[in-house]
């Protein structure tokens, strides 16, 4: 999809992907209100023409980093971020201690 045809949201998440987020960098994936994984940023943006990465819906992920996966055992639910309606949001150290400590009660 080409950068001008996102919406606001979206184009916002995109450059916040490509220009924000660096290598070394901690993220957080959402599903719904669930956090189900933790990864750590290996490598820096690459477009892929090939669409090697596709979800289940059939729509290829074509924007890329490479990132080194901790699933959790147990999903997460906890609201972090201040703004639930859009995909990226960088989490401040109070939003990483909470979602930290939810994790550990879930594993103990």
């Amino acid at each position: 999809m080409k950068w001008a045809a996102l919406r606001g949201s979206q184009a916002h998440s995109l450059d916040r992907f490509v220009y924000q987020i660096e290598e070394g960098d901690v993220i957080y994936v959402k599903k719904g209100p669930l956090i189900v994984a933790k990864g750590a940023v290996t490598g820096p943006y690459f477009f892929d023409k090939k669409n090697r990465v596709v979800d289940p819906e059939g729509t290829p992920w074509q924007h890329q980093r490479g990132v080194r996966w901790t699933p959790y055992r147990e999903e997460v639910s906890i609201q972090v971020g201040y703004a639930p309606n859009v995909t990226l949001v960088p989490l401040d150290a109070r939003d990483v201690k909470r979602l930290e400590s939810a994790a550990k009660k879930l594993r103990n």
